[in-house]
């Protein structure tokens, strides 16, 4: 009971990180990338990572695929990376937009669970879209979540 109990209790439901940062809706270059600071964890809980996206309707695909780099450093070293090319589905193949949202359609996709390790201090997750046209336009926002899993 005891050790159930630490366990509830390890992950500060606090130490979570939901940001959002703006691109150029008129055209965001795939070298343009967005870059989230991850402060240090309090804790090794398991977290999951969504990365999130807020689209116009000036959007004019069915997908966004996007890279996503994560970056953990203990101290100034580099202790660890991981890149994983996600698609966020934005239309149907009737070509009508899915995602949640009037003005501004939101998508999310969960990437998976990271567990920190004990010298895993800081890091950043760095984000940019790999579509075959250097400027898309309609791309409002990208975010990403990173929530304590329970």
């Amino acid at each position: 009971m005891i050790g159930v109990a630490v366990m509830l209790c390890s992950c500060q439901k606090t130490d979570s990180i939901h940001q959002y940062r703006s691109t150029n809706t008129q055209g965001w270059n795939a070298e343009d990338t967005i870059v989230f600071s991850i402060p240090s964890f309090v804790d090794s809980c398991q977290r999951k990572l969504s990365i999130e996206a807020r689209l116009t309707k000036q959007y004019e695909y069915a997908n966004l695929w996007l890279v996503v780099e994560q970056h953990y450093r203990n101290d100034s070293v580099l202790y660890r990376t991981i890149t994983d090319t996600i698609r966020l589905d934005v239309a149907s193949k009737e070509g009508l937009f899915t995602g949640k949202g009037r003005d501004l359609l939101e998508y999310k996709k969960d990437i998976k669970i990271i567990k920190p390790q004990k010298d895993m201090m800081s890091g950043e997750i760095k984000v940019h879209h790999i579509m075959d046209e250097r400027s898309i336009v309609g791309v409002h926002d990208i975010g990403i979540k990173l929530l304590p899993q329970q």
